[in-house]
């Protein structure tokens, strides 16, 4: 289980703003964040993952800790069960595939065996910059499967895909999850893919959970609304 309740000041294309949510996520379970742009759903993923500080609240992992403000706690970066895919993919532009990912799990046997599992054998030593862009995705998702993280936050990694790749790279994500049984969070704004990979949706609007809608049965399963009414957190 991880529980997050979190405020943050923002200043956004909307103008000013505060990201007010709390909620808690069941372990193996993939969530979608959707919403309008600067409604607080990347900023949300970098509390998260501790790249940027919430001025209040706390964040919780299992029996872990991973934010407090009361208690002025904040667990590094490095320390939490995370692995990222940001929307630019973020590799290391002087290391190779091979590298980039050797460098997030300091295992050479794991990450030779990614590689072959992933058919990337051809290009494991070129650098990104002569990698296609479903090779560059390929190797930013096993770089941050690598590390067999608690939770995997992905930010509109997909989004520079056309669609038969994007399916592709979903089915990828699906069998990665399959493997390592890692929780899931993803920002995107395609209702497509949301539907295809989520089993849970949290609308954010202006800094605030609008909506949270649940699968029943899975990812292709009905739908039911949980809580349609905005939530704020005090």
């Amino acid at each position: 289980m991880i529980d997050v309740k979190i405020n943050k000041k923002l200043v956004s294309a909307c103008g000013e703003m505060a990201l007010n949510v709390g909620f808690s996520i069941d372990k193996g379970s993939f969530t979608a964040l959707t919403g309008v742009s600067g409604s607080g759903k990347t900023t949300l993923l970098r509390c998260i993952a501790g790249l940027s500080d919430a001025d209040s609240g706390f964040i919780r992992c299992g029996g872990e800790v991973w934010l407090d403000t009361l208690k002025k706690k904040k667990l590094p970066v490095r320390k939490r069960g995370i692995g990222f895919v940001f929307q630019d993919y973020a590799l290391f532009p002087n290391m190779t595939l091979r590298r980039n990912i050797f460098y997030a799990c300091n295992d050479i046997k794991k990450t030779d065996e990614l590689i072959g599992m992933a058919e990337l054998d051809g290009v494991a030593d070129l650098y990104p910059e002569k990698l296609s862009s479903g090779q560059k995705q390929r190797c930013a998702l096993l770089r941050a499967v690598s590390r067999e993280p608690e939770l995997l936050l992905l930010d509109e990694p997909f989004s520079a895909l056309d669609a038969d790749t994007k399916r592709l790279f979903h089915a990828e994500l699906v069998k990665w999850r399959e493997l390592f049984d890692f929780t899931v969070m993803m920002v995107s704004h395609d209702r497509a893919e949301v539907v295809r990979l989520a089993d849970r949706v949290l609308k954010l609007d202006r800094g605030i959970i609008e909506s949270d809608v649940t699968h029943k049965s899975g990812c292709y399963g009905r739908t039911a609304v949980i809580n349609a009414a905005a939530r704020r957190v005090s």
